[in-house]
């Protein structure tokens, strides 16, 4: 049993969600996208989001966490 990865992207002026891609990076540098089941354990992932429309927002923010699936 695990958890899927599935983050959202929100505009932090209207509160409206924006488009994109999340690439996520495990502490083992393996690469997994969004609905990846994680294995039981404590994981550090890196996500970076590159939005759809680069006209209107920049790409490349990235945000490292911790979690535990049990």
């Amino acid at each position: 049993m695990g958890a899927d990865l599935d983050a959202k992207a929100t505009d932090p002026t209207t509160g409206n969600p924006v488009t994109g891609n999340f690439v996520y990076t495990d502490e083992t540098a393996a690469v997994d996208t969004a609905q990846t089941v994680l294995s039981v354990g404590t994981h550090t992932l890196t996500a970076t989001f590159t939005p759809t429309y680069t006209t209107n927002y920049t790409s490349g923010g990235t945000v490292q966490n911790s979690l535990t699936v049990a």
